[in-house]
């Protein structure tokens, strides 16, 4: 069992910690005996444990005790280096004189950051940050896009797990994927534009000409796609005034029979944009015009059908959610409606995102919260 010392203020990032750290755990309670007992910031403690970590990015008293005093210094966003990782950290932190059982080191100044001391009998691990304001940090603002390619918060549960195991400690943990496989793959879409009929001389249809005339000569230059390839995107935008006149089939409408059909029984979430032209709000004023949809989920009822029979989930694309809970228990209540399911997931329409959204997005009653991404970059937020 893992006995965790914490601020009041951070219990609810801790327990959403040890959502994604699946292992036995509870708030420290006294005259309890830990097998690791987990400390973030200045504690006080009366409890034996056969491992304890020390997380503070600020000088604590223990640093006074220690043959190891923590240099005084804060200084804000750095990476720390693990074995062959480097782990971006957000917020303050300490280093120490190097030693031997010193790791953690940061990659500008060379310096420790976390060392292990052996000498009281009870192996105490003490690390130059602070944990659980780093996850506060990731779950709420996330990384900037340069550190995309980055998967920081495994990276901190990582470093935990091997401190604790590389200390003796057997961890019951259920793992973040199923046994024999390394990684695990979630299939989403967002459903922006299920009929290109409802678009008219709009930047949507401008951009599917460029894309379709132009774009395609490109690839072909650089070797993308294939003349045939190019053919069909010349002959979609040859049709499409035929589309308008109902003269041609609609090649965007049947989006979801061709998901259905390439991903092969795979069943994926599909999020449903639940308001047509309305872009939304933005923090002090309305969103760009661009943002609003020319479609709503009512009008996808029968598709809504057809996928959730086919056994895929269908989400909300939200508008306003992000920002007002009460809009968002709206949005969410008209999925709910067209899918007969109350629980609910969330992905933001253009991933509108503050950090205050995932308390309002919880206060509206979703069930979860996939925005966490970005628009010009590919990788982790968190």
């Amino acid at each position: 069992m893992i006995g965790v010392i914490v601020n009041p203020a951070e219990h609810g990032v801790v327990r959403e910690f040890f959502e994604l750290f699946k292992t036995p755990w509870e708030f420290y309670r006294k005259n309890r005996q830990y097998e690791v007992l987990i400390c973030a910031g200045e504690c006080q403690f009366e409890a034996e444990a056969k491992v304890i970590l020390v997380y503070a990015g600020t000088k604590v008293e223990l640093d006074d005790q220690g043959e190891l005093p923590a240099k005084s210094r804060m200084r804000r966003s750095c990476f720390l280096t693990y074995q062959e990782n480097r782990i971006p950290i957000y917020g303050d932190t300490v280093t120490f004189v190097a030693r031997a059982g010193s790791f953690l080191i940061d990659e500008s100044t060379k310096e420790c950051a976390a060392y292990l001391d052996t000498n009281g009998g009870t192996p105490l691990l003490r690390i130059g940050y602070d944990l659980f304001a780093e996850v506060r940090t990731l779950l709420t603002k996330g990384q900037p896009p340069a550190n995309a390619g980055v998967p920081a918060l495994e990276l901190h549960i990582a470093l935990l797990r091997d401190l604790i195991t590389g200390c003796g400690i057997s961890l019951v943990e259920i793992p973040p994927v199923p046994e024999g496989f390394s990684f695990i793959a979630c299939l989403t879409h967002d459903v922006d534009h299920p009929s290109i009929r409802r678009h008219k001389l709009d930047p949507t249809i401008v951009g599917f000409f460029w894309r379709a005339i132009f774009g395609s000569l490109v690839d072909i230059i650089r070797g993308w796609i294939s003349l045939r390839a190019a053919a069909r995107n010349w002959a979609a935008a040859i049709k499409l005034p035929f589309v308008y006149v109902g003269l041609a089939k609609d090649f965007w409408s049947d989006f979801a029979d061709r998901y259905l059909e390439m991903e092969k029984g795979l069943p994926s979430t599909f999020f449903v944009i639940p308001r047509k032209n309305y872009a939304g709000r933005g923090i002090d004023t309305r969103a760009a015009a661009l943002r609003a949809a020319r479609y709503e989920a009512r009008e996808l009822a029968e598709i809504i059908r057809r996928l959730t029979a086919a056994g895929c989930e269908v989400g909300l694309h939200g508008i306003d959610a992000w920002l007002d809970s009460s809009a968002g228990r709206e949005e969410l209540e008209e999925v709910r409606c067209l899918t007969g399911v109350s629980e609910v997931g969330v992905r933001m329409h253009w991933l509108y995102y503050n950090e205050n959204s995932p308390a309002t997005l919880e206060k509206a009653g979703a069930n979860y919260d996939s925005t966490s991404g970005y628009n010009d970059a590919v990788g982790y937020r968190a």
